[in-house]
């Protein structure tokens, strides 16, 4: 399987470090490690060993870079095994699919929080809001709750001034985020 540099993870993880203030930042990526798969009895004990062995702490937050909806089984099957390492974690999904499939992706009982849009702005300020208040009210981000009471889900602003996005986060070259 072709492995790629997943730059909007990167950039997204630089802009968090920038505007944020987070204790820690970890990635996953399944992908970089599919070629050993066979080497697990299941694809649940492929995603639980590497969470256990590659995260050394337990995060607040799983983002989930959700792009393609063909991952669709895979992304359900490891949002379902990292919420029962990491139950009290709230997870946070953005990409094209999430998009997209906003409502279908918050059907998902693992799923609290969908991010329409370009996810730099509206995650940052996601973990000012959850770092602070725990209440969440940030354009483009919804939850199972505010979904139901929005006919028509409008997308996040997207970023005008792209001086803003520090260069990608190189120390993090992994497809899927967890912050704490």
């Amino acid at each position: 399987m072709p492995i790629s540099i997943p730059l909007g993870i990167l950039y997204l993880s630089s802009y968090i470090r920038k505007y944020n203030d987070v204790g820690r930042l970890g990635i996953l990526d399944y992908v970089l490690d599919s070629g050993k798969l066979s080497a697990y009895p299941t694809g649940r004990d492929f995603i639980r060993h590497l969470a256990l062995n590659q995260v050394s702490f337990a995060p607040d937050i799983l983002a989930f870079s959700f792009i393609f909806s063909a991952s669709h089984d895979f992304f359900a099957l490891c949002l379902d095994e990292l919420k029962t390492i990491w139950p009290e974690a709230k997870t946070v999904v953005g990409g094209f699919h999430a998009t997209n499939c906003t409502r279908q992706v918050l059907e998902n009982q693992n799923v609290d929080y969908v991010i329409r849009g370009e996810g730099e702005i509206p995650f940052s300020d996601f973990i000012k809001q959850f770092s602070t208040s725990g209440s969440i009210a940030v354009k483009g981000v919804y939850s199972k709750q505010s979904v139901v009471q929005t006919p028509s889900l409008v997308l996040a602003d997207p970023i005008t001034d792209l001086d803003r996005i520090p260069f990608p986060d190189w120390d993090l070259i992994y497809s899927f985020a967890i912050l704490a």
